[in-house]
Parts: structure tokens; sequence; C-alpha cells
């Protein structure tokens, strides 16, 4: 058997169940801390991309080969966090809250030991909503390059960012007037 693997990086867009709707619940309750400012790059890849991606991977893609798929340049993370949720009607807090990465990733470090004692006293099968991986992935850069997609499969990203936010604004309009 062949494989090509495709490999997106933040995935974003209308309907997304996972990531903003969690970003808006901790912001709207006032649990929402940037690290470090939130001043870190992060790749994103828009779902339409990410689906242009894989119909090429499946068509002109090689096999044993990774492709990366972004939108284009990475962005600082606050700057797009902040731009998805307020198409979605939230406001993000400012530089103030903020913690640094050491500080973080000690307090996810100790909320997943304390969760695991209460996992193995009491059968909970709960998990803390900050983790050292989730201090990883939305604390540090990660950046990802899609140069080898666009030459080898003809990927073109063709969602802007802004295009996506503004998908993303006329839908949370839409359903603000349905409800």
């Amino acid at each position: 058997m062949e494989c090509v693997a495709v490999r997106p990086r933040f995935v974003w867009g209308v309907g997304d169940t996972v990531l903003v709707p969690r970003f808006i619940r901790m912001m709207r309750e006032g649990k929402w801390k940037w690290v470090d400012g939130g001043r870190w790059l992060t790749s994103t890849c828009h779902v339409q991309n990410l689906c242009e991606g894989l119909l090429l991977a499946a068509l002109r893609g090689k096999p044993n080969q990774v492709y990366f798929l972004t939108d284009g340049p990475a962005l600082p993370a606050r700057q797009i966090v902040s731009d998805l949720v307020q198409a979605n009607g939230c406001k993000a807090p400012g530089e103030e809250a903020s913690v640094p990465f050491w500080l973080a990733f000690a307090g996810a470090f100790l909320l997943e030991q304390i969760y695991a004692i209460g996992r193995a006293c009491c059968c909970s099968r709960s998990y803390p909503e900050i983790t050292r991986q989730g201090i990883i992935l939305f604390g540090r850069d990660i950046s990802v390059s899609d140069a080898k997609a666009r030459r080898e499969l003809g990927y073109t990203s063709h969602v802007s960012v802004q295009q996506g936010l503004q998908e993303m604004a006329e839908a949370h309009a839409s359903q603000s007037k349905v409800a």
C-alpha cells in the first residue's frame, strides 16, 4: 500500500465545533490568557484549503511523501485568534491577559497531576482544560512551509484568511438573526 501524508496546521472555518467555540467560551468566562502575549507565530489552514490539498494529494501526491498545508505566511497567534472570535461575535482580551510561557507550562503540569490523582482515586474521566501539550501548541512558534505542496501538487490555498474570516462573520450574522 502506498501512502501520502497531508499535514494541515490549525484547521479553521465556518462550522468549527472544537477550537473557536472553546476559545470563545474561555474568553467569555474570563479564563483566557495569552501565552507570552500571543506574539508567537502560527500557520493556519482554512478547511476549504485543506479539502483542496487532500484532493490534490490524492491525485498528484508522491508515495511516502508528506505535504504541509497552510493559508500562506504564518501570523501572530493573537491576531488570528482575535480575528476568529471577533468574526463569531466575541471580543478577545488584550495584552493585559497574558502569562509567561514558563508559568503557563508549570500550571498546566500541576493541573494534569491533580486531574490524574482524581482519575486514579475517584474513577473520574475528566481532563484539565489546560495541558502542557496545549500550552506548547498555542504558546510557541509553530509555522510550517507548504512550498512542497504548492510545487509538487499545484496547491494554491484559494481561500485567503480574510475571505475565510468574512465567510465566518456572515455565517455568524445569519445565525444571530435566526436565534
